[in-house]
């Protein structure tokens, strides 16, 4: 694997923040009916500590917390599923 380079890493940095604060998000609201759904729920619960965790992190950053850019990501996010949803489960 290639060295990042600073601006590669930092936004993968926000990808990652970003996917966490989605998947806190999401994953309570999640009622599984399938043994993957089930499992996968199970998982993403173990990985709550650290997602919450690394959601603290970030918003101890004062950038972060006084700006929009993270939530204005997860809801492009939020937009684009919702307007390109086609059923695949």
């Amino acid at each position: 694997m290639k060295k990042q380079s600073p601006k590669e890493e930092a936004m993968c940095c926000h990808t990652i923040v970003v996917l966490a604060s989605l998947l806190a998000e999401y994953t309570n609201d999640l009622t599984p009916g399938s043994t993957m759904a089930i499992t996968f729920k199970e998982q993403a619960e173990k990985l709550m500590p650290y997602a919450e965790k690394l959601l603290v992190n970030a918003y101890d950053i004062k950038e972060v917390r006084s700006g929009t850019y993270l939530n204005e990501l997860s809801n492009k996010i939020d937009t684009i599923i919702r307007k390109n949803f086609e059923r695949i489960i």
